[in-house]
């Protein structure tokens, strides 16, 4: 019963107490933390995913980054990391780890550029987002024609890497940014300037649809 009615809050959005039903259920689980075995294994499997995607939803990035360090989930503490903004421990362990264990997706690689670019390495962050783009082209064509909804995540996906590159664009056409030392070193800045100008009102202009979820915005805006 409680499991039917967490799964339809989740459907309905009303994650908060979906989220307090399945962590209810959890703490009632045997203190050894060993999965029973039969079907009940399998629910207890749903209530821990289903608990992981509330968390998403609500953006608990801390708690979901706990979490995945005690289950050993590196992809979710790779994701977490990422969303919470912990640079530091991406680049110096994490990454290391996923690059030598997991298969390189645009989830990685937007994550790589991000870092990168949080770095200060913008040739890098480029060629890191480049690749991302060209991995998620690869999935889209892998894709059903006639299937909508499956197309969503990746429309999203590509959104975040189109404005990974502009971000390194950005970063890039300051750098070169410099007093003006003579009229065409001037003209030249102001172009910059003004190309810079227009990335971010295009920013400002391209958000997510009112109807996405909040976990589409925080990535996006």
């Amino acid at each position: 019963v409680e499991t039917r009615q967490a799964l339809t809050l989740v459907q309905h959005g009303l994650f908060p107490r979906a989220q307090e039903i399945l962590e209810s259920m959890l703490k009632r689980m045997d203190g050894s933390g060993q999965l029973p075995p039969g079907p009940l294994k399998a629910e207890v499997v749903l209530w821990e995913d289903q608990w992981v995607e509330t968390a998403r939803q609500l953006n608990q990035w801390e708690m979901l980054s706990d979490f995945a360090k005690e289950v050993d989930d590196q992809a979710l503490l790779m994701d977490s990391l990422w969303k919470a903004g912990d640079w530091h421990t991406l680049k110096n362990d994490v990454l290391l780890r996923a690059s030598a264990q997991a298969e390189e997706t645009p989830n990685l690689m937007m994550v790589r550029a991000c870092t990168n670019l949080c770095h200060n390495n913008v040739p890098q962050g480029e060629q890191s987002a480049k690749h991302g783009m060209l991995l998620a082209l690869q999935r889209w064509w892998q894709l059903p024609e006639l299937s909508v909804c499956s197309h969503i995540p990746l429309l999203h996906t590509f959104q975040r890497l189109v404005e990974l590159q502009e971000s390194a664009r950005v970063l890039s056409d300051l750098c070169t940014l410099n007093t003006a030392q003579n009229k065409q070193q001037h003209h030249a800045d102001m172009r910059t300037f003004n190309e810079v100008k227009d990335i971010l009102e295009t920013w400002r202009l391209r958000t997510p649809n009112v109807w996405d979820s909040l976990s589409e915005w925080s990535d996006l805006v």
